[in-house]
Formats: C-alpha cells, structure tokens, sequence
C-alpha cells in the first residue's frame, strides 16, 4: 500500500533528534557533515544521498538501506503529483505482464514490510 505524502528522512531525523535533545550543531558533528548540511536536510531542501544514509545507519540507527526507501518513498510521490503525464505515450503495452512482474520480482524486496514501517513512522 503506498502513502499519499511519505515524510522526508529530514523530517522523521528532526523527530529523533527532538527527542534526544540534540542540537543542530552536534547531529552535524556526529554525522561528519557540515552544520549547513544538515540544516538542509532536516529543513527537507536536500534530498538523503547513499553516503549519508550510511552515515545516519550508525548515528541514528536502523539501515542505510530503510533510511534510502525512505527518500525514494517521499521522491517518488512528489514527482507522480509533480510530472505532467497527460502528453506521454505509453509503450508498456509491447512488454509482457510476465517480464515486468520477474524484472520486478528481482529488483525489488520486502516491500511490505517497508510499507508498514513508513505507516508507523507518519
């Protein structure tokens, strides 16, 4: 199940961070960033890279992998409710629904779980 607005990793670190009581200044100590760095980030005017979801695996917990859904999730829905699909041609329908299905079989894995971890965390 997909949610409508996915919160940004920013806003998810900020709670966390509220809650440990930790300044901007430490976060950005501990992360090894620059303090604007992470202003952008919690502020949501930068996406999570890999690099940093490595990094907040360690500071924050959890996986880098998880903190990476997370920004997908919230990318990926402010593009569908961003992109103006109306003049795109669909050529979907020259592949097989059985070739999708396996591409995707392969490329993607425990989707429900993270699905219900990103409904826990909003």
């Amino acid at each position: 199940m997909k949610m409508k607005n996915p919160p940004h990793p920013g806003a998810i670190i900020q709670e966390a961070l509220d809650e440990l009581n930790v300044s901007l200044r430490e976060f950005a100590k501990a992360m090894d960033i620059a303090p604007s760095t992470a202003s952008r980030l919690l502020t949501e005017k930068a996406a999570l890279t890999p690099e940093m979801a490595v990094k907040l695996a360690i500071v924050i917990g959890s996986s880098a992998s998880v903190w990476m859904k997370l920004q997908n999730a919230h990318s990926l829905a402010a593009a569908e409710s961003a992109v103006d699909t109306s003049k795109l041609q669909a050529l979907r329908d020259k592949l097989t629904r059985s070739s999708i299905q396996a591409e995707a079989a392969n490329l993607y894995d425990g989707d429900e779980v993270f699905d219900k971890l990103i409904q826990n965390l909003s």
